[in-house]
């Protein structure tokens, strides 16, 4: 990876838990700082949000109060260092709504000619058009639309994971397709893989699908999937995981049990 020419510095905001268990953000802030080489402002405020995350699972308990006050904290501090340095450009990790409203305002946009925004997964989209936890009257669902629009609309460039995924940004949030720049999501290297050793009883093929099950990730296309395959010997699917489209899955499976 080559550095960067032309740019006197970026700064890097975000208000975000860093893990290997979502690498995406940490493995883009890696490369970012090899890209813009004596360039890089780190000055994402690092949350360690997994018991308060934990507390939001079935049978959790109190930690979304503190979650929410690390949040909170978390931005307050991120708006103060949007506001001591002063850089060419502003990258936004995800989640970066609330930060880009924030650098929306004119006194701080003035600081910065260009402003890259990670969109990842959209919330509304999300909480309203995938989950259905709110209905698009919502007085909450209104107020999200409003500012994930403006996030994007003073966004200079808008990431996503996919072509297909700013297609689907563009129209749903009506922001000029143009904006949007597809960037795959950042993994941890892998070690080189040897050849699976196989045996007389190992099938030929062996599909894995590890995931949670939610309606994003289109289990019911799986699904339909393994239905056509079934008489294929050749194949074995394999699936990992829990969660709201999982019945997909097991009605499958008890129809076609013998």
């Amino acid at each position: 990876m080559r550095a960067v020419t032309g740019m006197k510095s970026i700064l890097v905001l975000g208000v975000t838990r860093i893990s290997d268990s979502y690498p995406n953000v940490k493995y883009k802030l890696a490369a970012l700082a090899q890209l813009f080489a004596g360039k890089f402002v780190d000055a994402v405020i690092r949350i360690d949000a997994q018991q308060a995350f934990a507390s939001l699972a079935p049978g959790g308990k109190p930690g979304s109060l503190g979650l929410a006050w690390k949040l909170c904290w978390g931005h307050l501090r991120a708006f103060y260092r949007s506001l001591r340095h002063r850089s060419e450009a502003a990258y936004i990790c995800y989640p970066g709504i609330v930060l880009a409203n924030w650098l929306a305002l004119p006194f701080v946009r003035s600081r910065y000619e260009r402003i890259y925004l990670d969109a990842f997964i959209s919330l509304y989209d999300t909480i309203v058009c995938d989950r259905q936890l709110l209905n698009a009257g919502n007085p909450v669902a209104k107020l999200l639309f409003s500012l994930e629009k403006r996030a994007l609309t003073i966004a200079t460039t808008v990431l996503v994971d996919t072509p297909e995924n700013a297609r689907h940004y563009s129209e749903l949030f009506d922001v000029p397709l143009a904006r949007f720049h597809a960037v795959p999501l950042s993994i941890p290297p892998l070690p080189a893989a040897s050849a699976p050793r196989r045996s007389g009883n190992d099938v030929a093929l062996r599909c894995v699908f590890v995931g949670t099950f939610v309606p994003l990730q289109g289990v019911p296309v799986i699904v339909e999937a393994v239905r056509r395959l079934a008489d294929d010997a050749a194949i074995e699917f394999v699936f990992i995981g829990d969660g709201q489209d999982a019945h997909c899955l097991e009605d499958y499976l008890e129809s076609s049990a013998p």
